[in-house]
């Protein structure tokens, strides 16, 4: 497993746990990531059901943006992927992968005008 593999030789990734930590190693991502992502990308009829309003004459397929709770949980997988090159080609510096990482958990997107 990824996470057995790394856990000793990265401190950034955690040994599998099912606490809830565990969100947070590789196998974890894969229930917060994958499993939700994958409904969309092999079509899962119940996939659209988000974006379909109903009314007593007609569906409509609205064209609203996702919400970004999912994408969210891919922060953690691309900080984990910075991890590993710093461990193989020594880069980038923690402090660089650190400040990656923390600008894309806390910055704002910039709202758009419609």
């Amino acid at each position: 497993m990824v996470d057995d593999y790394w856990a000793p030789k990265i401190a950034g990734f955690q040994a599998p746990s099912s606490d809830a930590a565990g969100l947070l190693t590789f196998r974890g991502l894969y229930v917060g990531i994958f499993r939700p992502a994958s409904r969309i990308v092999h079509a899962e009829p119940w996939s659209v059901d988000p974006r379909v309003r109903a009314s007593a004459s007609q569906y409509v397929v609205t064209r609203e943006k996702a919400s970004p709770h999912v994408l969210m949980l891919s922060i953690p997988l691309s900080v984990m992927c910075l991890l590993v090159y710093r461990h193989h080609f020594d880069w980038p510096e923690h402090d660089v992968a650190q400040a990656i990482s923390d600008g894309l958990y806390y910055h704002a997107p910039e709202q758009e005008s419609e």
